[in-house]
């Protein structure tokens, strides 16, 4: 038995306003879990929160497990995010755009002569929403997700079937009913993987059979990579990618809608180039990216909230992107990292970003500092992006963090701060004291 208690209590300030007192947060979750036979398991999760209403306790989500014969094993699932199988280059499968909060069973099989699989079903709890014509009614809808893979030796090929059914009640804002629309979405895709001691060679291809969408033509996709090539110090991966403008995928965030990656419509290549100085502790990386594609826009259905409407230009616009990178460690547990970052075509811009940081057992420093859009005339305008962050280990049970950021441009500028003091309690209790929000200077070192 597990789990967490969670007390959230906040002050708020706005400009020339005195404070404001929100109400207590409370929080609290439980995480059960049991072998109660050999070769099984059963894990569950509880929470209750005062911020929901709907019940005093809520069953968030859990499964049950039992392995046969030590090459099968079957699951039973509620809420629960194994709905994945390996697509190792289109990622066909997003945990998150199937689970939800389906109920199903997965099946698994491995060392049976070479093949190996899995097997998934699951039906999405009813649920109705609300939009401005009225609200819609999940009334029915249900996963199937499968996949067979073989291995000899330094040869694997595998198979997927997706399909993703659909089926809603649409009534308008007097309860009048209005439609009964059923959709399907249905993947079905191959990959050959060969394994070599320089190098990986890997391929998959997909074709789309949906009637969310047209997917009369243009509804493959494929692509196909070079992993892993080593000469000496210099590391090498390559890729090329040809995915249709019809190729929709309801199961993928890369291949779907305006909550997704909208990566469909896409043609060129991509890879990485990685450089380690011999003798010295030194990476040089290069990172590209260059595709032809149509300029589109992406918005949702505002007849059906999962739905998304794609809209092509007709003007094939020509996509790069790069990153170069100097990473150096140095003595002392101090690292240096410099970055440059282009995109052309829809976009156009230039970012540099540099950062400093160390490490002990007593404290940890960093200065970073970002000149995004560099020369930039859209308004704002080149933006410099100043920061320090520090975390010190008062004690053992003490800890002290804090970030500064100073943002500037041309039309404006503002300052952040994020403080933080946290107490160990012991027996994995813990306690913090924060003043500032955290989120939007997070992650400040990257590449985008």
């Amino acid at each position: 038995m597990g789990g967490y208690y969670e007390a959230y209590y906040e002050s708020l300030r706005d400009g020339e306003y005195k404070f404001n007192l929100s109400q207590p947060k409370h929080y609290l979750q439980m995480n059960l879990w049991a072998d109660p036979l050999p070769y099984s398991g059963i894990y569950a999760q509880f929470s209750a929160s005062t911020w929901d209403n709907s019940a005093l306790v809520k069953f968030d989500r859990g499964y049950a497990e039992k392995s046969f014969f030590e090459k099968t094993k079957l699951m039973l699932l509620y809420k629960e995010e194994r709905h994945w199988v390996s697509s190792p280059l289109l990622y066909l499968v997003d945990t998150g755009k199937i689970q939800r909060n389906a109920r199903g069973i997965r099946a698994e099989m491995w060392n049976l002569g070479g093949f190996a699989g899995q097997l998934i079903v699951s039906k999405d709890a009813s649920e109705k929403d609300y939009e401005w014509y009225g609200s819609y009614f999940d009334s029915d809808g249900n996963s199937l997700v499968g996949r067979l893979d073989y291995t000899y030796r330094i040869l694997k090929i595998g198979s997927n079937f997706i399909q993703r059914n659909k089926q809603y009640k649409i009534s308008n804002s007097d309860g009048v009913f209005l439609s009964n629309p059923k959709y399907t979405n249905t993947l079905n895709s191959g990959d050959l993987t060969l394994y070599f001691s320089k190098f990986t060679f890997l391929t998959e291809a997909a074709r789309s059979d949906s009637d969310w969408h047209d997917t009369s033509k243009e509804n493959t996709a494929l692509q196909t990579e070079l992993r892993d090539f080593n000469l000496g110090p210099l590391g090498l991966n390559v890729s090329y990618f040809d995915y249709g403008r019809n190729f929709h995928a309801k199961s993928s965030k890369k291949f779907s809608g305006y909550d997704g990656n909208a990566e469909f419509g896409r043609k060129g290549f991509r890879g990485e180039c990685l450089f380690l100085v011999p003798k010295k502790a030194v990476n040089l990386t290069y990172k590209y990216s260059y595709y032809d594609a149509e300029d589109i826009a992406v918005s949702n259905n505002p007849d059906l909230r999962e739905d998304y409407n794609v809209v092509y230009s007709g003007i094939k616009e020509k996509n790069f992107w790069s990153f170069s990178e100097l990473y150096i460690r140095m003595m002392g547990g101090i690292n240096i990292r410099m970055g440059f970052e282009t995109l052309a075509g829809s976009e156009d811009k230039r970012n540099m970003i540099f950062m400093i940081d160390g490490e002990t057992q007593l404290q940890y420093c960093a200065l970073i500092a970002k000149v995004v859009d560099i020369g930039g005339e859209t308004y704002p305008g080149q933006k410099i992006v100043l920061a320090a962050e520090q975390k010190i280990n008062i004690s053992d049970n003490v800890q002290v963090f804090m970030r500064l950021a100073d943002v500037r441009t041309d039309a404006l500028s503002w300052q952040s701060g994020f403080f933080q003091l946290k107490y160990f309690i012991g027996y994995d209790f813990e306690m913090y004291l924060e003043c500032g929000e955290s989120w939007y200077t997070e992650s400040l070192y990257s590449s985008t």
